[in-house]
């Protein structure tokens, strides 16, 4: 094995790892966010299936797009509580 490949393999799961890094981090926010105590342990299964995994369909009403919902989805309050706290962020400034 050349020393050439060694290194691009070595940037290779460098890059993952930061991936995984930032994947974990955006769980750990988007639990903050939605409410969820620090304390109590949250997977990152859960954070993926319930508010990841939108059973909802974007449809555009008049040139705005609308996220529509099931109105029986368990989950819909968290999600949308969460995305008001996203919105009500302040941007950062350049």
């Amino acid at each position: 094995m050349s020393a050439f490949s060694d290194r691009s393999q070595f940037w290779a799961n460098s890059a993952w790892f930061q991936i995984a890094i930032l994947a974990h981090n955006m769980c750990r926010w988007t639990a903050r966010l939605g409410g969820h105590d620090t304390d109590r342990l949250i997977v990152g299964r859960t954070i993926r299936t319930r508010l990841l995994a939108l059973p909802g369909r974007l449809i555009n009403r008049a040139g705005q797009p609308t996220l529509r919902l099931p109105s029986r989805w368990p989950w819909a309050d968290t999600f949308t509580k969460i995305l008001d706290a996203l919105r009500a962020l302040e941007p950062v400034p350049t």
